[in-house]
């Protein structure tokens, strides 16, 4: 059954979305500064009192979707990249398509993608894959990267992710980011079907 969503919600949404994407920026530019010392102290302050008018943490609302919040993709998670991902069709089959540049927060080697972080946006791709099979719900069970070469940061990355089988519980899926069609790194994952998720 779905839950309805009022206007107020979707206009929290929306906020929430904004003010994320303004602090993703933030964080950004905190991570290349050589801003003067006073100056970052000024920050502290505004920072505090930004924090104090929000009130602390809270738990997720009834309406609220999950996926605003995950750590690799979430529309209001500030760390995420702001990557939406949508479905192709290629060679007649349906694929998940994700267009993002990863800025130097999430640098591993010098001017590359930190392979761990690459690894969690695969993970979290190869789970959009399970849109291709309505109904279905699973998690985790493997994942096996394959490194080809540094991903570079700062430069249009294009993942694609693909359905592979379904048998059972199990759901195979592929991904792989690519720039200017060439591959860097790819992933085979391994998903199992659960009731429901408990946390």
């Amino acid at each position: 059954m779905s839950e309805s969503i009022t206007e107020a919600q979707v206009a929290q949404r929306a906020a929430g979305v904004a003010a994320a994407a303004e602090l993703r920026l933030l964080l950004a530019d905190l991570h290349g500064t050589d801003a003067a010392p006073e100056v970052l102290t000024e920050l502290i302050a505004t920072l505090q009192s930004a924090r104090e008018q929000l009130g602390g943490q809270r738990r997720r609302q009834r309406g609220e979707s999950w996926r605003d919040f995950t750590l690799f993709a979430g529309a209001r998670q500030a760390l995420a990249l702001p990557m939406v991902t949508r479905i192709e069709s290629v060679d007649g089959h349906d694929i998940i398509v994700g267009d993002a540049t990863v800025n130097a927060m999430y640098e591993g080697p010098p001017g590359a993608v930190h392979g761990g972080y690459l690894a969690g946006l695969f993970d979290d791709l190869l789970g959009h894959t399970l849109r291709l099979v309505p109904g279905t719900r699973a998690v985790t069970g493997r994942l096996t990267v394959r490194y080809r070469k540094p991903t570079p940061l700062n430069t249009p990355l294009r993942f694609e992710a693909r359905l592979d089988s379904v048998s059972g519980r199990r759901v195979q899926s592929t991904v792989r980011c690519l720039v200017d069609g060439g591959i860097t790194a790819e992933a085979q994952g391994l998903f199992v079907g659960v009731a429901q998720y408990d946390v």
